[in-house]
């Protein structure tokens, strides 16, 4: 199993988690829950009504300019946000600045291992089962409760929402966003930017940038 570097390293003692809302608390269960805490400061300068400490605790950097000065003295930072987009712009951004993402895998989680790639820049929350033969691509989301079965690969920037069922041989492409509750059946291609709707059904190939929703899964939209 390939998975490069995941928190629990001692050398991720100081971090930058990268949004300080609804995911990134999610982030900072998991990472408290490997006493990796050490260091840790959340970035966002986008809402406007957040405290100056996240739970009273963890200070929240609220500009650019202080964020890159952090990164200077310590890189490493982990994606905690949701919508693959924003993953994916942030991460460029970050990465330009001289940071360095890294993963970050629940305790709770079971991954095969036989023939699993984990790529960097990863979140793989509670409960989330992969089998073997997985491929998970750069900055993507897996979050809890997933079942992702045997030769599926999931591409760049993706965000596979809580409960979805990913069967065998599925095959999903860069920044998709899959809701709750989907099931996938076998040997099914997704492509890329493309969004399925929370508690579908996928029994046919969706195409670059199509929205789909319903029992069995249609077409409805077009995403820019």
């Amino acid at each position: 199993m390939l998975c490069p570097g995941l928190i629990h390293h001692k050398k991720y003692c100081s971090m930058l988690i990268i949004g300080a809302k609804g995911h990134a608390k999610e982030i900072l269960d998991i990472i408290h829950e490997q006493n990796s805490l050490g260091e840790l400061i959340f970035f966002d300068d986008v809402s406007k009504d957040l405290p100056p400490h996240l739970f009273d605790t963890f200070r929240i950097i609220k500009n650019e300019t202080e964020a890159r000065d952090y990164l200077h003295q310590n890189p490493f930072f982990i994606l905690g946000l949701g919508d693959p987009q924003k993953r994916f712009k942030l991460c460029s951004k970050i990465e330009i600045w001289g940071g360095q993402v890294i993963s970050v895998i629940a305790s709770s989680s079971k991954i095969s291992k036989y023939d699993v790639n984990l790529n960097q820049g990863i979140n793989i929350m509670h409960n989330v089962v992969l089998s073997s033969g997985v491929s998970i691509g750069k900055g993507s989301l897996i979050n809890a409760g997933c079942l992702i079965h045997h030769d599926v690969s999931v591409g760049e920037f993706c965000e596979i929402s809580p409960g979805t069922i990913l069967t065998g041989n599925v095959k999903i492409g860069n920044y998709s966003r899959i809701g709750s509750g989907t099931v996938i059946i076998p040997n099914i291609k997704v492509g890329n930017n493309v969004t399925v709707g929370a508690g579908a059904v996928v029994i046919n190939d969706i195409k670059d940038n199509e929205i789909v929703v319903g029992v069995p899964s249609k077409v409805i939209g077009i995403n820019p």
